[in-house]
């Protein structure tokens, strides 16, 4: 199964860019828990121990073809099944929800993987069993595969995660390419769903965040604090930053969640406007980096994979630096690669990783262009 023949066609600039955002968001990490007690102090410590552990993941994965790893796609999203169901049986409680398996040294989020292991599951149905332009029959099952992990999450509860998943998979469905038909069908389907959604599986809190979005100011210290309080700390680093340590909103606490959910709001106000915009341009670079992969991938499975984490990607950063400047409801999405979290950023380096391999195994053979109908 080992592959290296290829290694010379490792994508250095994908990698730069990777390496480079991890450590800003080492420095942030440092700066927003530097003065707090010693067990917050050590949080960037255990990120870099977490990146060490991502990237040794990362350069296992290169040694295998993506391909190969594909066929094992229906046992890994069977395996994360598996331990979704665990968490609600036998998962740690905090903060009123149950996400996480408690494996000693520390805690695991399995709703992170099955990220990736969605994304594998749906390039493999539909470059197996399904042609484009996707048939009704071929979206049932693939919104069965969907369904299954979403479901188990928003028992958590998890509504950022969830809808996470819902929106990987319209990405990548719409990439294959969908018959009118049925894509009348299923937008129906999808806007008919709306009030059970809302009535039935959303907990009262969930649709407080939702409607906080529209108006904060009425509940400044309970729902819309979050967002009250990201928002001041963005605005006040005005153009060149209050500098590293130097963040008083995020110094004095006022900024809830600073090292993971709101790690923006702490970059941001240290650093400025002109600081966060060279920041997000190396998230739009990997971005277009990615894409570019995937326009240039062997097969239509390789340029679904990446599709699949692109999406993944990008829409993390839009909702987590949305919800920071108010644009997007606080959901609990972590700032990929950026955010203090084990879960989270091994999942983002394996998505990496996928990208990586599946770059050096298209350079050779002819591309798909993205023709993947």
């Amino acid at each position: 199964m080992k592959d290296t023949k290829n290694i010379a066609t490792l994508d250095f600039v994908l990698l730069g860019l990777t390496l480079a955002i991890l450590a800003l968001g080492v420095v942030t990490i440092y700066s927003a828990t530097h003065d707090g007690v010693a067990g917050i102090r050590a949080l960037y410590a255990r990120q870099l121990l977490f990146i060490a552990m991502g990237l040794g993941v990362m350069t296992l994965l290169l040694m295998v073809d993506y391909r190969t790893l594909a066929t094992f796609a229906p046992a890994l999203y069977a395996g994360t099944l598996i331990a979704l169901v665990a968490v609600l049986l036998y998962g740690r409680v905090a903060g009123g929800a149950r996400r996480w398996i408690d494996l000693g040294p520390f805690f695991f989020q399995p709703s992170e993987p099955t990220k990736i292991t969605l994304i594998l599951m749906l390039a493999w149905y539909y470059e197996r069993f399904a042609r484009a332009p996707l048939r009704l029959r071929d979206l049932v099952v693939a919104s069965a595969l969907v369904a299954m992990p979403a479901l188990l999450v928003l028992k958590q509860p998890d509504l950022g995660t969830a809808g996470m998943y819902i929106l990987i998979f319209a990405v990548m469905t719409l990439t294959v390419g969908i018959e009118r038909r049925s894509l009348i069908l299923l937008a129906g389907s999808a806007f008919a769903s709306i009030p059970l959604f809302w009535f039935k599986l959303l907990h009262p809190y969930q649709k407080e965040r939702i409607e906080t979005l529209f108006n904060p100011e009425a509940d400044p210290l309970g729902a819309g604090y979050h967002t009250i309080q990201a928002k001041i700390a963005v605005g006040s680093g005005g153009w060149l930053g209050k500098g590293i340590f130097a963040g008083t909103q995020s110094r004095l606490n006022f900024v809830p969640e600073k090292h993971t959910d709101f790690i923006f709001a702490v970059l941001a106000e240290e650093s400025g406007f002109i600081g966060s915009t060279i920041f997000l341009l190396l998230y739009f670079a990997l971005l277009l980096r990615a894409i570019d992969v995937a326009a240039s991938a062997a097969d239509r499975l390789g340029a679904l994979v990446v599709v699949g984490i692109t999406a993944m990607m990008a829409l993390h950063v839009f909702f987590n630096v949305g919800m920071t400047m108010g644009i997007a409801p606080v959901v609990g999405l972590p700032l990929p690669l950026v955010s203090y979290g084990g879960s989270s950023l091994l999942t983002s380096l394996v998505g990496i990783g996928l990208i990586l391999n599946i770059r050096m195994r298209s350079t050779s053979l002819p591309s798909t262009h993205l023709r993947i109908r």
